[in-house]
């Protein structure tokens, strides 16, 4: 498993230390989005965030998803 790393969120505004999703958070955001592929995707970490990003793209979605 990849080690977490800082990142922009674009909820916080900021760089956040940000963890790559487990296998359950994965199948979670698989089952809320319908999305195929949910490996490359990272949550953040400041207190009441987790905010959803990719490595790429600080923003993938139209409204900010986060876990629940």
């Amino acid at each position: 498993m990849t080690t977490p790393r800082n990142m922009y969120c674009s909820t916080c505004k900021r760089d956040e230390p940000h963890h790559p999703l487990s296998k359950g958070e994965q199948k979670q955001l698989k089952d809320d989005s319908g999305l195929k592929y949910t490996g490359d995707y990272w949550a953040c970490d400041a207190p009441g965030c987790g905010t959803l990003r990719t490595a790429f793209d600080k923003s993938p979605f139209y409204l900010p998803r986060k876990l629940k």
